[in-house]
């Protein structure tokens, strides 16, 4: 499945978080058959894997710090990119649906793993890759087959992060309510469903 070059992201970050400085490169298909992102795959002997969705924003060396547990463990693990990602295809939208769309490539990753030997899976996300794990678990037939979910800071309402940011930001609550509006006519956010 997909390309299997190694790559070293940051030799300072691997030996700060004592993680194994190469990781084989890997692609995989969603359901739907659309090219989901590459990861980076770190080995193990372990029969459960951990896959690792990181916030918006950033990228895969954001999931580094929390890589040594996982690899000490002997989990074999997956450092995942999704759509919209920097340096990664766009979805037909071209924008972040904050988990509604995105679950979809984690869901190709959880698959990957278990086309691999993987007999289950552990996940974590941080900020809006909580989100996601969030909407893969209420959304995917492949939740079935997830052992635990770890989430740091998870980004799990964007309309209530959105009223936050507002408020700090001393805006009116309805110059909020038009904004969020015209989100939803002008990009089609659905905001139930990033919920």
């Amino acid at each position: 499945v997909g390309s299997s070059n190694c790559v070293s992201p940051s030799p300072t970050a691997t030996r700060r978080f004592g993680v194994t400085p190469h990781f084989a490169v890997r692609d995989f298909r969603t359901a739907a058959g659309r090219r989901s992102e590459s990861a980076w795959f770190i080995p193990g002997p372990r029969s459960i894997w951990a896959i690792l969705t990181h916030g918006k924003g950033q990228d895969g060396r954001e999931m580094l710090r929390f890589l040594p547990p996982f690899v000490e463990a002997g989990m074999p693990s997956l450092v995942i990119s999704y759509r919209n990602d920097a340096a990664t295809s766009p979805s037909a939208s071209g924008i972040y649906d904050y988990g509604a769309s995105e679950w979809r490539d984690l869901e190709a990753a959880g698959q990957f793993a278990l086309d691999n030997g993987a007999e289950g899976v552990v996940l974590f996300g941080d900020s809006m890759g909580g989100g996601i794990t969030m909407s893969f678990l209420e959304r995917s037939p492949l939740a079935t087959h997830v052992r635990a979910a770890i989430l740091d800071a998870p980004m799990l309402s964007l309309a209530d992060a959105i009223a936050f940011g507002a408020e700090r930001r001393n805006l009116p609550p309805l110059l909020t309510a038009i904004g969020k509006a015209g989100a939803s006519l002008r990009y089609g956010v659905d905001w139930a469903a990033t919920d």
